[in-house]
């Protein structure tokens, strides 16, 4: 039962860990979307300005409008690579996993194959349990 539990808090590991970066994920695309909208906004009220005045003012409308549309393309830049990141605690549990294939490995082999789909078997239908459902 001492490899269930393991199986149980490695599937619970990927998961957490998938939840944080998924919310990094959506946490910088957000920002992205903020600061692109505040970047068409500014880029309208320059224009507007510029059309009406024809003045100083818009310099400052485009300034602000092309540092909003930097960080924009900034924080985008930031969500693919924190999607493409991959954390030191998901490559010891994909380690602790292979040795635990491994080891089920040797021990299935040893065992006939209806012994082995039914241990899969119920190993699933716990996991499914455990993790999925009602508490």
């Amino acid at each position: 039962m001492g490899r269930l539990a393991l199986i149980t808090a490695l599937a619970r590991l990927a998961l957490r860990d998938t939840r944080r970066r998924i919310g990094q994920s959506l946490a910088l695309a957000v920002l992205a979307a903020l600061f692109l909208l505040i970047s068409v906004a500014s880029l309208a009220v320059a224009l507007g300005i510029w059309l009406a005045q024809m003045t100083n003012p818009v310099a400052a409308a485009l300034i602000l409008s092309g540092g909003a549309l930097v960080l924009g393309l900034l924080f985008l830049w930031l969500s693919g690579v924190v999607r493409r990141g991959r954390g030191a605690g998901l490559q010891d549990m994909q380690a602790e996993a292979g040795k635990l294939a491994s080891s089920l490995k040797d021990e299935a082999a040893k065992l006939p194959p209806s012994v082995t789909l039914g241990a899969a078997g119920l190993a699933g239908l716990v996991l499914g349990l455990k993790l999925f459902g009602k508490k």
